[in-house]
């Protein structure tokens, strides 16, 4: 997932404020003792996605705010998702992949499914999320 970006948000955008830098497309979650967001990974069960990142400014660094939201399209034209496969929270922190979590100790949590490929979201050569 080189160049992943958010096509259309489903639901309100929210503001929130990072404790780490991120980039549009990452999987986020609210931590109480930082009191900031972070990068949400399946290794660790309190770690769970709670939002997706839209848009960033161009440097992001502990304190920038960020808009985010619970439900959105994704685009990847390194189209590395199978059609109607479905995508779960990844152990590489903020990511997400088809290849469900199998360690004993993993968060195998669902945040999306890979869609048909239409006209809709433009070129019918890139997997859309």
């Amino acid at each position: 997932m080189a160049d992943l970006r958010v096509w259309s948000v489903v639901g309100p955008i929210f503001n929130i404020e990072m404790g780490v830098s991120c980039a549009p497309g990452d999987l986020v979650y609210y931590s109480t003792s930082n009191d900031d967001w972070r990068l949400a990974d399946a290794d660790d069960n309190a770690l769970y996605a709670q939002a997706i990142v839209v848009a960033v400014p161009n440097i992001v660094a502990d304190g920038t705010v960020v808009s985010a939201c619970k439900e959105c399209y994704v685009v990847d034209t390194d189209s590395p998702f199978t059609e109607a496969a479905r995508l779960y929270l990844s152990g590489t922190a903020g990511k997400m992949t088809e290849t469900r979590p199998t360690g004993a100790d993993d968060l195998r949590q669902i945040v999306g499914e890979a869609v048909a490929q239409t006209t809709e979201f433009g070129a019918a050569v890139t997997d859309k999320t």
